[in-house]
């Protein structure tokens, strides 16, 4: 397994690698701008930039699922979330969606997000394609932020680990979800497992990040820096 892709120029070497050929790259190349421009000045609650958690989300998702509408689905994934800065009209931007990139891509990002997050057992049934993908893309998102240490830098200094969001709660719930993991392999996803387990070496040597927390326990939009001051 090669390093996550954080950036656009990454993410389309490993496409490549992968065999994805160039007509559906293009449209893959559409999507990647369309996600960042919806994730300008946006942040995860760890202060990473949201546009590589959607990069670093995608990377992961098509190492082990190279099926190129489920690719364009992983990189608008946040599209439809209620998040700053995005535009608050969600039909409008579902509509955007099933114009620019297919009604089969707009519906992956509605069960997404009708979905709620993963919990064990939550494997969807043989014969249900979109939601195995959707349960993947799911996965994936969870592995991404455990694979730079993020959850760590979530919160307050203070925190207990009681608190929604926090970090303490984050690595947790990482942590709980290492059965889900386990049966990747026989669905036919055994990178999420090889990288589940990536993840939790990374969590048991990070949590010296704690100091660096800022007080976010989610998403949050920064604005430009005033010179002035």
């Amino acid at each position: 397994m090669g390093p996550v892709a954080q950036t656009p120029p990454q993410l389309y070497r490993q496409l490549l690698g992968l065999g994805i050929q160039t007509p559906q790259m293009l449209v893959i190349g559409d999507a990647c701008e369309a996600a960042m421009q919806q994730s300008i000045q946006l942040l995860r609650g760890s202060g990473k930039p949201f546009s590589c958690h959607l990069i670093g989300m995608t990377s992961l998702f098509a190492e082990a699922v190279q099926e190129p509408q489920a690719i364009v689905a992983a990189l608008l994934h946040g599209f439809l979330q209620e998040r700053p800065g995005l535009d608050p009209d969600l039909l409008r931007r579902q509509c955007f969606v099933a114009r620019h990139f297919g009604q089969p891509v707009a519906a992956l990002l509605e069960r997404y997000q009708a979905q709620g997050e993963t919990r064990a057992g939550a494997a969807p049934a043989a014969d249900d394609r979109s939601g195995f993908l959707v349960y993947a893309m799911r996965l994936a998102d969870d592995l991404e932020d455990a694979l730079d240490g993020a959850p760590w830098l979530h919160g307050q200094l203070d925190d207990q680990g009681g608190e929604q969001g926090s970090a303490q709660a984050r690595v947790a719930r990482f942590r709980s979800l290492a059965p889900v993991y386990a049966h990747c392999p026989a669905l036919g996803l055994p990178t999420f497992w090889q990288r589940y387990q990536q993840g939790i070496e990374i969590l048991d040597t990070e949590q010296r990040l704690s100091c660096l927390r800022r007080g976010r326990y989610s998403s949050y939009a920064v604005s430009a820096l005033d010179l002035s001051q």
